[in-house]
């Protein structure tokens, strides 16, 4: 088998600019101006693509009819190449497993792809031990702070793939795998990201009796080819038994389209100008179900800011899962980074002055809040607050 390259076709460069929806990137190229492509990774993809990064792109063979003529293929992090295309995953995993490049998959024996099974289509069938059996894919793009994490959007899809495995297992007492293949640099440990998709983690939890789970990290060559280089990373399950919980803090950003004066309560009168906002909340005990209050328009007023989201719109929950109360920890980043609003605010029992701030807009979307929630999310298992 040939080595896998990142790119196929005539590549270029270009810069980030926009995502106007899951498959389609704005990208800034050189001499062309601003071009649509093709992007081939459903993933949110937050922490990488921000206005400005470095791409690199495919531009498609000209005897091919396509709506785009560009493919995003990856993005420079730290002048570090990730690749984005999930189309060629499984190209990925084949070249490392039939180059036996896996210490613990060293047994196994592909036979064919895309194998359906129930309501799946798996991405393997491999022989174990003699046995029929299936092997499923994951591409994780999500590191930092040496940790890797997946999935980095909610994925009912690979729940149902957990469950599924666990099942066949179970029946035929044979070991089903996933395997994940990571890219980032410098990473030691994978975990299910909890903080977006709990389901999916309390799943891990629960099937990895019978289905076993396989991180390895893979990394491109200076010519954009695979390397040979390979690493088995490591799974911290008490951390992550510990961790997947619904409790936690919470970021809530919204814009507000008027200057406006908000009987808040207790506070009484307070004005809220024209603009975009952040708020910090926690709850130790439904945390998922917290989010979904403040998202809901009609509720009994509890708390300041559900009087302050009677004007709000575009209100987005970001969860930050953790096993004690970081709220005011994740309060004085927001303080650090953008300008305190409304003293008292969301504060009664903190030691900030208030929880909520005036950032610029699409602030979410900037390098320097994703370095934030990077920094909140991406702990380190052996490492304290």
């Amino acid at each position: 088998m040939k080595v896998p390259k990142i790119v196929h076709e005539k590549y270029l460069y270009g810069t980030f600019d926009s995502r106007p929806n899951r498959f389609i990137a704005r990208c800034a190229v050189p001499e062309v101006g601003i071009v649509e492509a093709f992007m081939p990774n459903p993933g949110r993809l937050n922490e990488l693509l921000i206005t400005g990064s470095k791409l690199l792109l495919e531009k498609a063979n000209v005897s091919v009819q396509r709506k785009t003529e560009y493919t995003v293929c990856g993005v420079y992090k730290d002048n570090y190449l990730i690749g984005l295309n999930t189309l060629r995953t499984n190209d990925i995993a084949e070249f490392v497993l039939k180059r036996r490049l896996i210490p613990d998959l060293k047994h196994v024996r592909l036979l064919r792809r895309e194998v359906p099974h129930n309501r799946s289509r798996f991405d393997f069938g491999v022989l174990v031990n003699g046995k029929n059996t299936f092997l499923e894919v994951k591409s994780v793009t999500l590191s930092g702070n040496k940790i890797a994490m997946f999935p980095d959007a909610i994925t009912e899809r690979g729940t149902r793939h957990l469950n599924e495995l666990q099942e066949y297992s179970i029946r035929t007492d044979v070991e089903t795998i996933v395997l994940f293949i990571v890219q980032g640099q410098d990473i030691d440990y994978f975990m299910p990201d909890f903080h977006t998709d709990l389901k999916f983690s309390q799943t891990m939890l629960e099937v990895r009796a019978n289905v076993k789970f396989v991180p390895v990290h893979v990394q491109w060559n200076s010519d954009l080819s695979l390397s040979s280089s390979t690493k088995m990373l490591n799974i911290p399950w008490d951390y992550v038994e510990m961790m997947s919980k619904d409790r936690g803090a919470y970021i809530l950003t919204f814009d507000i389209d008027r200057d406006a004066w908000v009987n808040v309560g207790a506070l009484g009168e307070v004005f809220f100008q024209r603009g975009s906002y952040m708020y910090v909340g926690s709850a130790m005990n439904g945390l998922s179900a917290r989010i979904s209050r403040h998202l809901k328009r009609r509720k009994n007023k509890r708390w300041h800011i559900d009087y302050l989201l009677d004007i709000a719109r575009n209100i987005v929950g970001i969860p930050i899962v953790a096993a004690t109360n970081i709220e005011s920890s994740v309060a004085k980043l927001l303080f650090d980074s953008y300008v305190p609003y409304a003293k008292g605010f969301g504060a009664s029992d903190s030691c900030m002055d208030t929880h909520l701030f005036l950032t610029d807009k699409d602030a979410a979307k900037s390098a320097k809040f994703q370095n934030i929630l990077m920094s909140l999310r991406l702990r380190n298992p052996f490492q304290k607050f």
